[in-house]
């Protein structure tokens, strides 16, 4: 197990108004982030916000997957207004957690949150060297976290909702290092 306090291990998760894929796992190009969700080791929700895209004005693929319509964040603020709160939970880590976590560190780098003297996990890679059985984006492995989730005992029904799937990646990030959730 990484030696970690939990409140200094954060989990985070996007939804987005693109969708993973191209040569190195992300087609970031002109998209942004609709939603972040970020929770600590210990499973204490420390942000939750959706935001309101600058450029883009509708995302029919990505809509059809986390179902954000651009009538659902109309009249919220853009990731801008949240920059500060961010980036202060990405300073007081120790241990950055996602799944797929380079997709969601692209959209949060073009937002402006800098990550500069952090350990990452990605859930995804370390659960595929693991497994097979998943597609690959060029050299890169691709395997669902509902599918990670499933075979660690954790029920994600509610895929592609932003804490959701935080929490179901913390759990894969537990088991994956041995420990009981």
């Amino acid at each position: 197990m990484l030696a970690v306090r939990k409140e200094k291990i954060l989990v985070f998760d996007t939804e987005t108004t693109g969708l993973p894929g191209g040569a190195n796992g992300c087609s970031t190009l002109g998209h942004e982030i609709l939603e972040l969700a970020m929770i600590d080791g210990a499973g204490q929700l420390r942000l939750k916000e959706q935001f309101k895209p600058i450029r883009k004005k509708e995302w029919p693929e990505a809509q059809r997957i986390h179902g954000i319509t651009p009538r659902m964040v109309q009249d919220k603020l853009s990731i801008q207004a949240f920059k500060d709160e961010i980036q202060k939970h990405i300073d007081y880590s120790e241990l950055l957690v996602a799944y797929n976590l380079n997709f969601d560190y692209i959209f949060l780098r073009e937002a402006g949150i800098a990550f500069s003297g952090k350990r990452y996990y990605d859930v995804m890679l370390e659960f595929a060297k693991r497994r097979s059985g998943g597609k690959s984006y060029g050299s890169r492995p691709y395997i669902s976290l509902k599918k990670c989730a499933a075979y660690y005992g954790y029920d994600l029904s509610e895929a592609h909702d932003a804490e959701e799937d935080a929490r179901a990646t913390l759990h894969c990030f537990f088991r994956l290092q041995g420990g009981k959730v």
